[in-house]
């Protein structure tokens, strides 16, 4: 009988020594606190939204917005060179599709011609944030094509833990081109402090053999029956064979970045500056010049009677001819473009129900 009692305390004591070790495992451990905001109305997630990582925007060797995000479904660019690029999305460009830089417009030239680059840093970038459609109105006016906004992290919004450093290279072997790139980020005396620079040169796009037609010597050919034909064909076989790339779809780019911000519970306030030089060519051109010369010499062969006249209206064509043809050879068309940005932003927190911050940038 005693022996029956011992063992059920033996047992009741068992399983108050582990409800207890048990416990004390629960108490020791910390959760992790998770804030949750919301607007005071609830909506629906009905936003064509895609959002691409800052890695993928460092592993892509393209310089243009519209290259790297050719791939996103619904997504597509107009090539008017490797370094200008400007995304389409749904079928909708230029003043349609609004391009945002840390929720900021970005003002550039490339609103002045589909040849003109968006001059917008893509090192260092955080993420890219495409909304497709008419939902974009909500971000931007005028935006009925869709919104990209790129995000950066130029000004910091939260205090830089350790100090980062990110070195990177690229090569491309079908234009001879390479491109280079340094960022940083610390904490200096209370502040944080951001900078990066980036050098791209890209060389003529290397094209097959025979893949340029030249339309414009042919045309010449055709209405030059004076000309020497043999020698003519000569040269142009010659320009075949020595063309290899395709002229004027060269690109060069520096740009550089630097911010300083100072945070605190009171929330943040930094200042950045972006600079960028870029000078690319512009491919597919055609050549006024020579439309010229023709009409001069179409207007001369219906209006001349004279043989004199046509005598010498020949020789005129012929010392233009040799003249466009030395031009054509040395002829460079390009742009440059120039772009310098301040920006000011912050946030202020107030321990109030009614306005929890205001942004200003």
């Amino acid at each position: 009988m005693f022996g029956g009692n011992m063992k059920y305390y033996f047992r009741v004591l068992y399983c108050f020594i582990g409800a207890l070790s048990v416990s004390s495992v629960v108490g020791s451990e910390s959760i992790e606190e998770i804030e949750i905001t919301s607007a005071l109305t609830s909506t629906n997630i009905e936003k064509p939204l895609h959002v691409l990582s800052g890695d993928d925007v460092a592993k892509s060797p393209s310089a243009s917005l519209g290259t790297i995000l050719g791939d996103l479904s619904g997504v597509s660019m107009s090539d008017y060179g490797q370094g200008v690029g400007h995304p389409i999305i749904r079928g909708m460009s230029g003043s349609r599709v609004s391009i945002l830089n840390n929720g900021v417009s970005v003002r550039d030239v490339s609103g002045l011609g589909a040849d003109h680059p968006n001059e917008v840093d893509m090192s260092s970038v955080q993420q890219i944030e495409v909304i497709k459609g008419p939902s974009s109105l909500l971000y931007s006016n005028g935006a009925i094509g869709g919104l990209i906004n790129i995000v950066d992290d130029t000004i910091m919004r939260e205090d830089v833990s350790e100090t980062q450093v990110k070195v990177g290279f690229g090569n491309q072997s079908v234009n001879d081109g390479d491109s280079r790139n340094i960022s940083f980020k610390s904490s200096m005396g209370g502040f944080n402090v951001t900078g990066s620079y980036r050098n791209t040169e890209l060389g003529n796009y290397e094209v097959p053999e025979g893949a340029v037609e030249h339309h414009d010597e042919e045309e010449h050919h055709d209405e030059e029956e004076h000309h020497d034909e043999e020698e003519h064909h000569d040269e142009e076989e010659h320009h075949e064979e020595e063309s290899s790339s395709l002229a004027n779809s060269d690109y060069m780019n520096s740009s550089r970045r630097f911010g300083i911000s100072k945070t605190g519970d009171w929330g943040y306030i930094g200042i950045s500056q972006n600079s960028s030089r870029s000078t690319y060519g512009v491919p597919f051109h055609g050549d006024d010049h020579g439309d010229e010369g023709h009409d001069d010499h179409a207007d001369e062969d219906h209006a001349d009677e004279d043989h004199a006249d046509e005598d010498h209206a020949d020789e005129d064509h012929d010392e233009h001819g040799d003249e466009h043809g030395g031009h054509g050879e040395e002829e460079r068309i390009f742009a440059m473009t120039i772009s310098d940005a301040y920006n000011l932003a912050g946030s202020y927190n107030f321990d109030s129900d009614l306005v929890n911050s205001v942004d200003y940038f």
